[in-house]
């Protein structure tokens, strides 16, 4: 029996066996699944579920409001990606499978080879494009069950349009996540023509037609992207494409646009399937996805977040629009909302996110930008932690026997704690503080027509 014969019965018998019995073999290097995996992917990430999923409320406290603004859940790719990555990954597993039977210099374990040897594009015969898929369900129904348990006062009416104010972004997977999280919030079947668009000119949730609209801010995208641009030109991501190359045993090296999609299928899948290794994570270590990971934060930094220098202006809307409501709650104005519920983009959390002051630089860190990246290595600004798949910013207005009205904040159902003027912290604050804090910005910050 030759050598590379050995070799094909090997990876035949382990990707035969890769979901059955567990099996040992020995190999000289490290299989991914024990190489302590990295899973910050950005804002494609998983959300983050804990295991009590109730929001913590405080005592003596009944609330009064919740404001919601949530990502669509997990999506699909873009099925013009679905088409590159079923050609592109399908010619790079034959490669590392041809060079491993060659010459056998590939430095990945034996699972792991025949893993990538297995992988097939489960998305080739989905036609979606940014779908919401079957995870992206899971997603909005587990949030919509955990508001439901958290608030159950302000819940004790089926939808209608006074109780309830709902608003989705025009995209299907945001109007799917809406139609989903709202039956499971109610338990009340919500018809998809029920859930009303925001219009193209609505500034609180369309922030690409806000941002048009404030001077100097129009040319932010294309800046953005120049910084991530400027960052893959980068030493940090050619050791990255020399690791993958040198990992999969290649003689000549990948491009930046192979590890690209390699990048994009990892982390699509680990979304998708939310237990699993998938196939092509398991080609790159964990610097290396530290590395790719600072392109989505270098980006979204830029875009919506601190390093956009109207950062400022972009939260005003929907700052008011808290604000406003708040203040109703305040004066006890009858016949107002019970829940806000809105479902947009991850560009609505980023600015959100903004908007309470957190992920922001201390004061003696540098901003995020192409040529710092070994700097921000504890950096404060994680898109990860604050704007995956299905991510939300609450806010609730609670009304208190003993200590009069207070507000909270939570990111990803978790309460946060925010400065105030006198640059005390708290979580759950008194309303006359959080209204000081929020006049104080719209009439410093928010004096613009939009």
């Amino acid at each position: 029996m030759n050598f590379t014969f050995v070799i094909i019965l090997v990876l035949d018998f382990i990707t035969s066996n890769l979901y059955g019995a567990p099996i040992t073999i020995n190999s000289p290097f490290q299989c991914y699944k024990d190489s302590n995996p990295y899973w910050n992917f950005g804002t494609k990430s998983v959300y983050p579920v804990n295991d009590k999923r109730q929001l913590v409320k405080p005592q003596g406290c009944k609330a009064s409001q919740i404001i919601m603004i949530a990502r669509h859940g997990t999506r699909s790719p873009t099925y013009g990606f679905i088409r590159k990555q079923s050609i592109e990954l399908t010619q790079l597993k034959n490669l590392l499978t041809t060079n491993v039977l060659k010459t056998n210099n590939a430095r990945l374990c034996v699972e792991d080879i025949a893993t990538i040897k297995s992988w097939e594009n489960a998305a080739s015969s989905d036609k979606s494009d940014k779908d919401l898929n079957e995870q992206g369900i899971i997603d909005m129904m587990g949030l919509g069950s955990s508001i439901r348990k958290s608030f159950p006062e302000l819940l004790t009416t089926p939808y209608n349009s006074i109780s309830y104010e709902v608003l989705s972004a025009p995209e299907k997977r945001c109007k799917a996540s809406a139609q989903y999280f709202m039956e499971s919030l109610l338990d009340d079947h919500i018809n998809i023509k029920d859930i009303p668009e925001y219009k193209e000119d609505d500034s609180r949730l369309n922030l690409y037609t806000l941002q048009s609209k404030i001077e100097n801010n129009a040319d932010n995208v294309q800046r953005s992207k120049e910084e991530v641009k400027l960052f893959e030109k980068s030493a940090f991501m050619e050791k990255v494409i020399t690791n993958v190359s040198n990992k999969m045993g290649l003689q000549n090296k990948l491009t930046l646009g192979n590890i690209r999609t390699m990048y994009e299928s990892c982390r699509s899948d680990k979304c998708r399937l939310v237990n699993s290794i998938p196939a092509w994570c398991r080609v790159f270590c964990r610097k290396d996805l530290e590395t790719l990971e600072y392109t989505d934060d270098l980006y979204w930094y830029n875009l919506f977040g601190y390093g956009n220098p109207s950062y400022r202006l972009l939260v005003c809307p929907m700052l008011r629009h808290i604000s406003s409501h708040f203040k109703e709650q305040a004066k006890h104005i009858p016949r107002t909302p019970k829940g806000i519920f809105y479902v947009s983009h991850r560009s609505n959390i980023i600015s959100a996110i903004v908007m309470l002051g957190l992920g922001a630089p201390g004061p003696n860190d540098e901003p995020l930008r192409h040529d710092n990246f070994e700097k921000q290595r504890d950096r404060n600004w994680r898109t990860t932690f604050f704007s995956p798949f299905a991510a939300n910013v609450i806010g609730v207005y609670y009304r208190c026997k003993k200590e009069g009205d207070k507000v909270a904040f939570y990111v990803n159902e978790s309460i946060i704690n925010i400065q105030l003027d006198d640059g005390t912290f708290c979580d759950f604050c008194s309303w006359e503080s959080v209204e000081q804090k929020l006049n104080r910005i719209i009439s410093k910050d928010c004096n613009f027509e939009y």
